[in-house]
């Protein structure tokens, strides 16, 4: 569930030394074993994430779809950017209301 609702946490990789060994947080060199471990959590994160995003875009429509990738495009922290003024005046294009940016 944690997938779902945005509490996962990626694992976060192992630094690399000037020799290239994996170097834990607190400084100390890792073993192959923890070396595997943390690849097959990352592995795992990386598979329960995408199966979560696969059933969201699963659920929306195409048009919404292209919102959110505008979004991402452009970089707007705020979706309201987008869906607030196609939503109040109807537009037919959404790009309309920010060609002037």
């Amino acid at each position: 569930m944690r997938y779902a609702d945005g509490q996962a946490k990626k694992p976060i990789p192992f630094e690399l030394d000037s020799k290239g060994n994996a170097i834990k947080a607190d400084k100390s060199t890792a073993s192959e074993t923890e070396i595997e471990e943390l690849e097959d959590k990352i592995d795992e994160f990386y598979m329960k994430d995408s199966l979560v995003k696969q059933q969201l875009f699963s659920t929306i429509s195409d048009q919404l779809l292209f919102y959110v990738n505008l979004s991402q495009k452009w970089g707007l922290r705020s979706m309201t950017k987008i869906f607030m003024p196609s939503f109040l005046d109807h537009s037919p294009n959404p790009t309309d209301h920010y060609s002037h940016q």
